[in-house]
């Protein structure tokens, strides 16, 4: 295959390791963009953007066969790993899946933490459990050493479920599910929450985040995006919300209202609704990033806009510069059925560890191979075609950080890629 190098196959060393092709690559100071491939996805590519001789290498990884990768965010490398996931790439069907198989792991050092079943006939609901689809799920921190009791607070995993009436988004219905490792059970919650300013509007999530010790659930109702709802269901309050009551509280919610500050929408994208959002966590800020799609083509991007929320007065400000931040998207939702959901994934790292001048933003579309390269100075996007001749069946990517403890300034040479705007260092 063209610019691939298969891990060789040599048998390990000793009864504790595993044969190359069966080991993740090296951490690097970027994630690594993966894509699954073959039958039972029995093969995984791997690529990183700090890969100087814009290779990949092929991987047959036992924890990522047959399996769907969640990474947002990775804490310490860690990923959420869903299992039985069918090859019908029309379905997706991790969407759906039983959780039968679902687990913590770290890429790094190979550890899993085993987390319970989820039973959806417990779900609070008045539709039918198997109407609800996994829409989307976030790790608060990374999770504790195997030493730790399960009195640790600190780690949460946090599911979405979600039921979509696609005639009325007044029929959304949201239910949230959380745990901790080496629990036995989930809790569940129904979160319904309506506009302030309009009982009869109901909020639509999303994006979940978590942040500064919150969950974040990004929503817009019938009419606008704009909307967080902040749910304060960590630490302290953990065990008030374990009750019997099948709705998440009033007091544990507050909804904010979102704006752009100093900024009108220009392009054609927007006035037809053809857009894509994701909302990214770099630690210390919060970044959403707008895609507008042209009209003449619904997943090619027209023109790309970077926020930052500014929490001093909860608006959303346009950048000029990502400064020392490089970010990672890799998004499969389907933008017209938002009932294909089979990842997300999102990253973020420091451009001078990447040896980048300043930051940029790489990230995927719906069923594409092509990973893009959007400079926000220049207003420019570069086009790198990072796994070339994929073996069918090929699946939709996702970013796997894997932290090192070293930071690696490796010379990236865009000039392969058509256009030069990064100078290594």
């Amino acid at each position: 295959m063209d610019n691939q190098f298969v891990s060789g196959s040599a048998p390990a060393k000793a009864s504790y390791e595993r044969s190359e092709i069966q080991r993740p690559p090296i951490p690097m100071a970027a994630p690594w963009l993966v894509f699954p491939h073959g039958e039972g996805r029995e093969f995984q590519s791997f690529y990183n953007p700090c890969e100087p001789n814009n290779r990949n290498c092929i991987k047959s990884i036992p924890e990522m066969q047959g399996r769907a990768c969640y990474h947002k965010p990775s804490h310490q490398g860690w990923l959420t790993v869903i299992g039985n996931v069918e090859d019908n790439t029309d379905q997706y069907s991790v969407a759906n899946s039983n959780l039968d198989d679902y687990f913590l792991w770290n890429p790094a050092s190979l550890e899993t933490i085993q987390l319970p079943n989820l039973n959806r006939q417990s779900l609070f609901t008045k539709h039918k459990p198997e109407d609800y689809f996994l829409f989307d799920l976030v790790l608060s921190s990374p999770p504790p050493s195997t030493t730790c009791g399960p009195d640790n607070l600190d780690c949460v995993v946090y599911l979405l479920f979600k039921h979509v009436n696609h005639f009325d988004i007044l029929e959304d219905m949201h239910i949230l599910a959380f745990c901790r490792p080496r629990d036995t059970e989930w809790r569940t919650k129904i979160l319904s929450v309506n506009d302030p300013t309009d009982d009869y509007n109901p909020l639509s999530v999303k994006s979940l985040l978590f942040f500064g010790g919150k969950l974040y659930a990004f929503c817009k109702n019938s009419l606008e995006d704009g909307w967080v709802i902040q749910i304060d269901i960590h630490k302290k309050i953990w065990h008030q919300v374990v009750n019997n009551k099948p709705r998440l509280e009033d007091q544990f919610i507050k909804i904010i209202k979102l704006e752009h500050a100093d900024f009108t929408w220009i392009g054609g994208g927007e006035e037809h609704s053809r857009y894509i959002e994701h909302w990214v966590e770099s630690g210390n800020e919060i970044f959403k990033v707008h895609l507008n799609c042209s009209p003449r083509g619904f997943r090619k991007v027209s023109s790309t806009h970077i926020f930052k929320l500014d929490f001093s007065s909860m608006t959303w400000v346009l950048l000029k510069s990502l400064g020392e931040h490089v970010l990672f998207l890799s998004s499969n939702m389907d933008i017209l059925d938002s009932r294909k959901c089979y990842s997300t994934s999102t990253a973020c790292c420091s451009a001078a560890d990447m040896g980048l001048e300043r930051g940029c933003l790489f990230y995927t579309l719906p069923e594409d191979q092509t990973l893009y390269a959007f400079e926000v100075e220049e207003n420019a996007t570069t086009v790198i075609m990072p796994c070339l001749k994929l073996p069918a069946p090929w699946f939709m990517p996702t970013w796997i950080m894997m932290p090192s403890t070293e930071n690696r300034h490796v010379l990236i040479n865009f000039s392969n890629y058509g256009k030069s705007f990064w100078q290594g260092r």
